[in-house]
C-alpha cells in the first residue's frame, strides 16, 4: 500500500468514526430545527359559523395577537401569531363565532420557544386539537 492510499483511508476511518459519534446528536436535529421555527396553528372551521374574530396569546404572559381575516364555515386558514416570551407558558386561542359566542382553546399546552404547530378543528358543539409545540 502506498502513503497515499493509507492517508485516504486513514481520513475516511476517521469520518465513520465521527459520524458514528455524533450520531446521537445528529438524530436530533429535525428536533433542534423545529424549536427555530414560528408557532403556527391551522383553524379548521367545520361549524355551521364563520369565525368572525381570533385572537391568540401567552396565557401566563401579557403578549397577544389578533388575525384579522375571518374564517368562513367550512374553510381553513393558517396563523402565525406574533407571540415572544421568556421563560414557560400555553397559548391560547379565542374565537368569536357570528353568533356572537367566544370560546378559548389551549392550542399548546406547554411551550419554551413559541414554536411547533396545532391543528384545531371548530365543530359545532366541540372543538379537536392536535399539538406538537416546542
Amino acid at each position: 500500500m502506498n502513503k497515499r492510499t493509507a492517508i485516504l483511508l486513514a481520513a475516511a476511518c476517521t469520518v465513520l468514526i465521527g459520524v458514528w459519534a455524533s450520531w446521537p446528536v445528529l438524530k436530533t436535529l429535525p428536533d433542534l430545527f423545529n424549536v427555530m421555527r414560528s408557532f403556527t396553528v391551522t383553524v379548521h372551521n367545520q361549524s355551521d359559523y364563520d369565525i368572525v374574530s381570533v385572537e391568540t396569546g401567552i396565557r401566563s404572559g401579557d403578549t397577544r395577537d389578533t388575525f384579522t381575516q375571518g374564517i368562513p364555515s367550512g374553510k381553513t386558514v393558517k396563523i402565525t401569531p406574533d407571540l415572544s416570551f421568556v421563560g414557560e407558558g400555553a397559548i391560547y386561542l379565542n374565537y368569536t363565532d357570528s353568533r356572537k359566542e367566544t370560546k378559548e382553546v389551549i392550542v399548546c399546552g406547554y411551550t419554551e420557544s413559541v414554536s411547533g404547530s396545532s391543528e384545531l378543528t371548530i365543530r359545532n358543539d366541540d372543538t379537536a386539537l392536535k399539538q406538537e409545540c416546542y
